[in-house]
């Protein structure tokens, strides 16, 4: 049986996944959805969401439009792709 508040995270994630929302919105949004669903977990949020912020997370992150260099990660079946690679299979 899933705990009501795994539930209502998981919830959360399809919400904000199917969203045409920015990284930041979709942190804040299962953030405040943690806030509300598990009041006590809140101020675990807050330090959470507070180290980020200090770090300055996604700072130095490409802005709309910019153009991204070339990398390479790991795809879900833990093969090596490359951002070229994705491009031509197109968008």
């Amino acid at each position: 049986m899933t705990h009501p508040l795994v539930a209502a995270l998981e919830d959360a994630f399809q919400e904000v996944r199917n969203r045409n929302l920015t990284l930041g919105e979709r942190l804040k949004y299962v953030a405040d959805c943690v806030r509300i669903k598990g009041p006590g977990f809140a101020a675990a949020v807050d330090a959470f969401v507070n180290r980020l912020e200090a770090a300055q997370a996604g700072g130095t992150a490409p802005m709309v439009g910019d153009v991204m260099p070339d990398f390479c990660m790991p795809s879900h079946e833990g093969r090596l792709v490359t951002l070229q690679s994705l491009l031509e299979q197109g968008p």
